[in-house]
C-alpha cells in the first residue's frame, strides 16, 4: 500500500504491529500496548479481526473449517485491505 495519505500511513502501521504482535515479534511493553488496544479501541479490534482470524486459520492446520466461513472471513480481510476480491479468488 503505497498510498501516501494519512490514512494509508495509519492502516499500514496497523497491519506492520498487527503482524508483528501475531508473530510474537513485539517486545512486551509494545505487546502490552497492542492488547490494551485491542481491549479499549472497538475501531482497531474490528480492524484487526479478520488478520487474527486469519492468522490464527491456516488452511494446512485446519483444513477441516467450513469453506463458506473460510471464504467469508478471506473476502473481508481483502476489503478492510482495500484488495479487489474477484470470483474465484480464495485463500
Amino acid at each position: 500500500m503505497s498510498n501516501d495519505s494519512p490514512d494509508s500511513a495509519r492502516l499500514d502501521a496497523d497491519i506492520e504491529v498487527l503482524t508483528d504482535y501475531l508473530a510474537c515479534e513485539l517486545p512486551p511493553a509494545r505487546v502490552a500496548e497492542v492488547r490494551q488496544r485491542l481491549e479499549t479501541d472497538a475501531a482497531f479490534r474490528e480492524f484487526a479481526a479478520p488478520l487474527m482470524w486469519a492468522w490464527s486459520n491456516p488452511r494446512s492446520i485446519r483444513p477441516s473449517k467450513a469453506r463458506e466461513e473460510n471464504e467469508r472471513h478471506w473476502a473481508e480481510l481483502c476489503t478492510r485491505l482495500g484488495i479487489r476480491v474477484t470470483r474465484g479468488d480464495r485463500p
